[in-house]
């Protein structure tokens, strides 16, 4: 368990940051980013698994701050848990998705599987379901919220 922010990859301006074939599991933290904590120029991810993770504030899977640029590739995003963002947060990163999962993510808040803060996100040909939000008002937000300003395309 890591005090502050992710339990595996904490970056404050590293540049270039490219996983492959990667499992991120079973990590906590108390800030954001249970599994991975980014503020890295580039985050690639290909064929990554990001599960059960824990975070108390947002981003249980994946906090993503201001200034990323992310894409994954065929990544699933399963079983993580926070207040807000249960599988991925993000505040401000431009984020591509392609052939991805966002499922079985849980927010004690909103945004059970992604919490889109500000910044974009683009997901083609992906499954953003089974996703849950205790204070999600009709289960809008179970799977995705979306605060004003920011901008989420499925393709």
């Amino acid at each position: 368990r890591h005090e502050r922010q992710a339990g595996v990859v904490d970056g404050i301006d590293v540049g270039n940051v490219t996983m492959t074939n990667c499992d991120i599991t079973c990590n906590s933290a108390l800030l954001g980013g249970g599994g991975i904590h980014s503020q890295a120029k580039t985050l690639t991810l290909t064929n990554c698994n990001i599960s059960d993770n824990k975070v108390v504030l947002m981003g249980g899977g994946m906090s993503l701050l201001s200034g990323n640029s992310v894409t994954m590739t065929n990544c699933t995003v399963s079983n993580n848990t926070a207040m807000q963002g249960g599988g991925i947060a993000s505040a401000g990163a431009a984020v591509t998705m392609t052939d991805c999962k966002v499922t079985g993510n849980t927010a004690s808040q909103s945004g059970g599987g992604i919490t889109l803060l500000s910044g974009t996100i683009t997901a083609v040909s992906c499954d953003v379901t089974g996703n849950t939000a205790s204070l999600a008002e009709h289960n809008e937000s179970a799977d995705i919220e979306v605060s004003d300003g920011a901008v989420y395309k499925l393709n």
